[in-house]
């Protein structure tokens, strides 16, 4: 189940949590031997009781960017191809997130054409964590490399050119 939170409520939300969770999901097929794709951020609740998705998408047509949180009673989505787990800063809560992503402004992200963007997303969000303490010095230097495939649900990665969007 999900539960859509607004950007008050997250940036006030005191529940610790434990990883960052990075997954890369299917939107479907587009040919048999290729798959859409779509990466956000699951901050992880301790033991495993649900997670919050930090989730910046677009509307078809329009590259403006539309950040959603949501609270889920899962870890991992079942669209789920490929995910990452890196932990966080003992003590870290949903607001610390929430006010560095709303702090740097991330919240104002035009995405590339046709949708593309969301990975430079993450990628920048995942590095403004790490700046900001939250995550190991490592983690952009881990993840980069992940980042820039398309995966499949059945076949192997192929290489994929990162797209970036615009912050204003």
């Amino acid at each position: 189940m999900s539960t859509p939170l607004t950007s008050t409520e997250v940036q006030t939300d005191s529940s610790l949590v434990t990883h960052a969770r990075i997954v890369v999901h299917t939107l479907g097929a587009v040919t048999p031997q290729t798959s859409d794709n779509h990466w956000s951020i699951y901050l992880t609740l301790p033991d495993n009781a649900g997670s919050i998705r930090i989730n910046m998408r677009a509307n078809f047509g329009d590259p403006t960017g539309i950040l959603d949180w949501t609270k889920q009673t899962y870890t991992l989505a079942n669209s789920a191809i490929q995910h990452w787990d890196f932990p966080l800063a003992l003590g870290t809560t949903v607001g610390h997130i929430a006010r560095l992503i709303y702090g740097n402004r991330r919240e104002r992200f035009d995405m590339s054409g046709g949708g593309s963007g969301c990975r430079w997303w993450v990628y920048t969000v995942v590095s403004d964590m790490t700046k900001a303490g939250y995550l190991p010095q490592d983690t952009p230097a881990r993840i980069w490399p992940e980042m820039l495939y398309r995966y499949h649900t059945q076949k192997s990665r192929l290489p994929l050119h990162m797209v970036h969007g615009t912050f204003y």
